[in-house]
């Protein structure tokens, strides 16, 4: 029996999970060697040593791109830059040089994207800021964002309360059945179901949905679990700003019927929406 050692723990939601081995050029694993991630969007370090068995873990760490550094005594510096997800899990190896090598192991893994997850069971999918920057979305709704993964597509919604939002129905479940979090807190309404809460979409970091396989934290679904992180934040000033209009003019189908319309004159659908965002 071989013992076993588990150097990371539970994640948070909203969070993500950084780990991996530091060995030396014979492939033996190096103990005791510090690691250092450090986020480039706001300059926060954390730090860790690696075990008995050279493994190294960083939990709840905030979604975006991280540079990471390895020294130990006798050996080179390594550093490796990598982008974490939410709700996601990312492993780094890095196999170190002798010292008098004078070498530095530069490994740029921002833009990677594994072909198959080597780390985790679960079935899922993770829409990043670049794509929810420039994906056009019919009414702003963050959680069509889903429709990009397989095996999502609208449910029925039958509930008058529910008129300005989406419900999402994933692999054939019902879409009240979901669980929807924001920044880790809940966004679930316990009577009818749906969410409560619809965030702009300029305001959506990273946006994930697992339908499978999805573990005990995230739980208390019978459908999906959506989990949301919201941008916050960095060391550089910016800001957007974005208006959209649907108008009558702009309207392709005949009026309907005064006595079907609450507002006699005006077509149904008619909206304007202007959202500022300064960071």
């Amino acid at each position: 029996m071989l013992p076993l050692s588990v150097v990371s723990g539970a994640q948070e939601l909203g969070t993500a999970v950084l780990n991996g081995d530091v060995t030396d050029p014979q492939g033996a694993v190096v103990i005791g060697a510090h690691v250092i991630a450090r986020s480039l969007a706001t300059g926060v370090q954390r730090t860790s040593v690696t075990n008995h068995v050279g493994l190294f873990a960083f939990n709840n760490l905030a979604p975006g791109p991280y540079e990471v550094r390895v020294e130990a005594a006798g050996f080179a510096p390594a550093t490796a830059t990598v982008r974490l997800e939410v709700g996601q899990q990312a492993s780094l190896k890095f196999p170190l040089t002798i010292e008098q090598e004078k070498t530095t192991i530069v490994i740029d893994d921002r833009d990677s994207i594994p072909l198959i997850n080597t780390v985790t069971s679960v079935v899922d999918g993770v829409i990043n800021a670049q794509q929810i920057d420039n994906l056009p979305l019919n009414g702003r709704n963050f959680l069509e964002l889903a429709l990009l993964i397989p095996g999502n597509t609208i449910a029925p919604n039958f509930d008058p309360t529910k008129s300005s939002t989406v419900v999402i129905s994933s692999a054939g479940q019902l879409g009240r059945g979901g669980n929807v979090s924001i920044d880790g807190m809940d966004n679930n309404d316990d009577v009818v179901g749906g969410m409560l809460v619809n965030i702009p979409q300029d305001g959506v970091q990273e946006f994930q949905i697992a339908t499978n396989r999805f573990s005990a934290e995230v739980g208390r679904s019978g459908s999906s679990v959506v989990n949301v992180v919201t941008k916050s934040g960095s060391n550089i000033l910016h800001g957007s700003a974005s208006f959209y209009e649907r108008d009558k003019v702009l309207q392709a189908l005949p009026v309907p019927p005064a006595a079907v319309c609450r507002n006699p004159g005006r077509p149904a659908g008619q909206r304007q929406s202007l959202v500022v965002r300064s960071l």
